[in-house]
Protein backbone atom coordinates (compact mmCIF):
# COMPACT_ATOMS: atom_id res chain seq x y z
CA UNK A 1 0.00 0.00 0.00
CA UNK A 2 1.92 3.04 -1.22
CA UNK A 3 0.78 6.63 -1.09
CA UNK A 4 2.19 9.41 -3.21
CA UNK A 5 4.50 11.11 -0.73
CA UNK A 6 8.15 11.68 0.13
CA UNK A 7 8.61 8.06 1.21
CA UNK A 8 8.71 7.12 -2.47
CA UNK A 9 11.84 9.28 -2.88
CA UNK A 10 13.69 7.39 -0.15
CA UNK A 11 16.06 5.46 -2.44
CA UNK A 12 17.06 8.60 -4.32
CA UNK A 13 17.89 10.26 -1.00
CA UNK A 14 19.91 7.19 0.01
CA UNK A 15 21.95 7.39 -3.21
CA UNK A 16 22.63 11.09 -2.68
CA UNK A 17 23.82 10.44 0.88
CA UNK A 18 25.79 7.28 0.06
CA UNK A 19 29.29 8.76 0.43
CA UNK A 20 28.36 10.56 3.68
CA UNK A 21 26.71 7.40 5.04
CA UNK A 22 29.84 5.39 4.19
CA UNK A 23 32.08 7.93 5.95
CA UNK A 24 29.89 8.01 9.05
CA UNK A 25 29.70 4.19 9.08
CA UNK A 26 33.51 3.91 8.93
CA UNK A 27 33.71 5.79 12.23
CA UNK A 28 31.32 3.34 13.86
CA UNK A 29 28.39 5.75 14.06
CA UNK A 30 25.11 3.81 14.14
CA UNK A 31 21.72 4.96 12.83
CA UNK A 32 20.43 5.19 16.42
CA UNK A 33 23.27 7.57 17.35
CA UNK A 34 22.32 9.81 14.42
CA UNK A 35 18.66 9.63 15.50
CA UNK A 36 19.64 10.66 19.04
CA UNK A 37 21.66 13.59 17.69
CA UNK A 38 18.70 14.68 15.58
CA UNK A 39 16.45 14.46 18.63
CA UNK A 40 18.84 16.65 20.66
CA UNK A 41 19.08 19.28 17.91
CA UNK A 42 15.28 19.24 17.53
CA UNK A 43 14.62 19.73 21.24
CA UNK A 44 17.14 22.59 21.39
CA UNK A 45 15.36 24.06 18.36
CA UNK A 46 12.08 23.99 20.31
CA UNK A 47 13.78 25.76 23.23
CA UNK A 48 15.10 28.42 20.84
CA UNK A 49 11.55 28.88 19.47
CA UNK A 50 10.29 29.37 23.05
CA UNK A 51 12.81 32.22 23.43
CA UNK A 52 11.85 33.60 19.97
CA UNK A 53 15.36 32.98 18.63
CA UNK A 54 13.94 31.96 15.27
CA UNK A 55 17.09 31.92 13.11
CA UNK A 56 19.00 29.54 15.43
CA UNK A 57 15.78 27.54 15.87
CA UNK A 58 15.41 27.07 12.11
CA UNK A 59 19.08 26.13 11.67
CA UNK A 60 18.84 23.58 14.48
CA UNK A 61 15.59 22.21 13.05
CA UNK A 62 17.25 21.84 9.64
CA UNK A 63 20.15 19.92 11.24
CA UNK A 64 17.64 17.73 13.08
CA UNK A 65 15.77 16.95 9.85
CA UNK A 66 19.07 16.22 8.08
CA UNK A 67 19.97 13.74 10.86
CA UNK A 68 16.55 12.12 10.34
CA UNK A 69 17.30 11.67 6.63
CA UNK A 70 20.83 10.42 7.31
CA UNK A 71 19.84 7.85 9.95
CA UNK A 72 17.44 6.17 7.53
CA UNK A 73 19.98 6.18 4.71
CA UNK A 74 22.60 4.73 7.04
CA UNK A 75 20.24 2.01 8.30
CA UNK A 76 19.12 0.94 4.85
CA UNK A 77 22.54 1.18 3.16
CA UNK A 78 24.25 -1.00 5.77
CA UNK A 79 21.30 -3.26 6.56
CA UNK A 80 20.96 -1.89 10.10
CA UNK A 81 17.16 -1.52 10.08
CA UNK A 82 15.72 -2.81 13.36
CA UNK A 83 12.31 -2.70 15.03
CA UNK A 84 13.80 -0.63 17.85
CA UNK A 85 15.39 1.77 15.36
CA UNK A 86 12.09 2.28 13.53
CA UNK A 87 10.25 2.95 16.80
CA UNK A 88 13.03 5.21 18.13
CA UNK A 89 13.07 7.20 14.89
CA UNK A 90 9.29 7.67 14.99
CA UNK A 91 9.33 8.73 18.66
CA UNK A 92 12.23 11.13 18.01
CA UNK A 93 10.43 12.70 15.05
CA UNK A 94 7.27 13.29 17.06
CA UNK A 95 9.28 14.67 20.02
CA UNK A 96 11.00 17.19 17.74
CA UNK A 97 7.66 18.29 16.28
CA UNK A 98 6.13 18.54 19.75
CA UNK A 99 9.12 20.52 21.01
CA UNK A 100 8.74 23.11 18.25
CA UNK A 101 4.96 23.37 18.74
CA UNK A 102 5.29 23.73 22.52
CA UNK A 103 8.01 26.35 21.98
CA UNK A 104 5.69 28.27 19.65
CA UNK A 105 2.87 28.11 22.22
CA UNK A 106 5.14 29.29 25.05
CA UNK A 107 6.53 32.17 23.01
CA UNK A 108 3.10 33.33 21.86
CA UNK A 109 3.85 32.72 18.18
CA UNK A 110 0.64 30.71 18.08
CA UNK A 111 -2.45 30.79 20.27
CA UNK A 112 -3.76 27.77 22.24
CA UNK A 113 -5.69 26.53 19.18
CA UNK A 114 -2.26 25.45 17.93
CA UNK A 115 -2.56 22.57 20.39
CA UNK A 116 -4.23 20.76 17.47
CA UNK A 117 -0.68 20.22 16.18
CA UNK A 118 0.20 18.50 19.46
CA UNK A 119 -2.90 16.32 19.26
CA UNK A 120 -2.14 15.34 15.65
CA UNK A 121 1.48 14.54 16.38
CA UNK A 122 0.60 12.55 19.52
CA UNK A 123 -2.10 10.57 17.67
CA UNK A 124 0.37 9.78 14.90
CA UNK A 125 2.97 8.62 17.42
CA UNK A 126 0.39 6.30 19.04
CA UNK A 127 -0.80 4.80 15.74
CA UNK A 128 2.72 4.31 14.40
CA UNK A 129 3.79 2.63 17.65
CA UNK A 130 0.82 0.26 17.48
CA UNK A 131 1.60 -0.47 13.82
CA UNK A 132 5.25 -1.24 14.62
CA UNK A 133 4.16 -3.56 17.45
CA UNK A 134 2.28 -5.58 14.83
CA UNK A 135 5.39 -5.56 12.64
CA UNK A 136 3.76 -3.33 10.02
CA UNK A 137 5.29 -0.40 8.19
CA UNK A 138 3.61 3.03 8.11
CA UNK A 139 5.25 4.48 5.03
CA UNK A 140 1.95 4.44 3.16
CA UNK A 141 0.59 7.32 5.27
CA UNK A 142 -0.56 10.17 3.06
CA UNK A 143 1.34 12.92 4.88
CA UNK A 144 4.96 12.36 5.85
CA UNK A 145 7.32 14.28 8.07
CA UNK A 146 8.50 16.53 5.25
CA UNK A 147 5.01 17.96 4.81
CA UNK A 148 4.59 18.54 8.55
CA UNK A 149 8.03 20.12 9.01
CA UNK A 150 7.45 22.37 5.98
CA UNK A 151 4.28 23.79 7.54
CA UNK A 152 5.98 24.12 10.94
CA UNK A 153 8.74 26.21 9.35
CA UNK A 154 6.25 28.33 7.39
CA UNK A 155 4.28 28.80 10.60
CA UNK A 156 7.38 29.97 12.46
CA UNK A 157 8.34 32.57 9.85
CA UNK A 158 4.81 33.68 8.93
CA UNK A 159 4.38 37.46 9.37
CA UNK A 160 1.14 37.21 11.35
CA UNK A 161 -0.22 35.15 14.23
CA UNK A 162 -3.25 34.06 12.21
CA UNK A 163 -1.06 32.63 9.43
CA UNK A 164 1.17 30.90 11.98
CA UNK A 165 -1.86 29.36 13.66
CA UNK A 166 -3.23 28.23 10.29
CA UNK A 167 0.06 26.46 9.46
CA UNK A 168 0.25 24.76 12.87
CA UNK A 169 -3.38 23.63 12.59
CA UNK A 170 -2.54 22.14 9.16
CA UNK A 171 0.32 20.22 10.82
CA UNK A 172 -2.18 18.82 13.32
CA UNK A 173 -4.65 17.92 10.60
CA UNK A 174 -1.89 16.14 8.64
CA UNK A 175 -1.06 14.10 11.75
CA UNK A 176 -4.71 13.26 12.40
CA UNK A 177 -5.36 12.26 8.78
CA UNK A 178 -2.29 10.00 8.74
CA UNK A 179 -3.31 8.54 12.12
CA UNK A 180 -6.78 7.70 10.79
CA UNK A 181 -5.27 6.19 7.67
CA UNK A 182 -2.99 3.95 9.76
CA UNK A 183 -5.93 3.03 12.03
CA UNK A 184 -8.08 2.03 9.04
CA UNK A 185 -5.22 -0.02 7.61
CA UNK A 186 -4.64 -1.78 10.97
CA UNK A 187 -8.36 -2.55 11.24
CA UNK A 188 -8.36 -3.92 7.70
CA UNK A 189 -5.31 -6.08 8.52
CA UNK A 190 -7.02 -7.38 11.66
CA UNK A 191 -10.19 -8.27 9.72
CA UNK A 192 -8.14 -9.94 6.98
CA UNK A 193 -6.22 -11.95 9.58
CA UNK A 194 -9.42 -13.10 11.31
CA UNK A 195 -10.94 -14.17 7.98
CA UNK A 196 -7.87 -16.22 7.06
CA UNK A 197 -8.02 -18.24 10.31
Amino acid sequence: MNGVNCYSMRFRKDRLLLSLAQSVHRYGVTPNIVTALGLCFGIISGIAVAYRELLPALVLLFVSVFCDVLDGALARTFNRVTAFGLAFDSVADRCVELSVVIGALLSGIILPIGVIAIIGSSALLLMRTISYLFGLDTNYALFGRVERITFLVIGLIAPSTSRSIFCFVIVGVFGLVSSCQIGIFLRHQRISASLSI
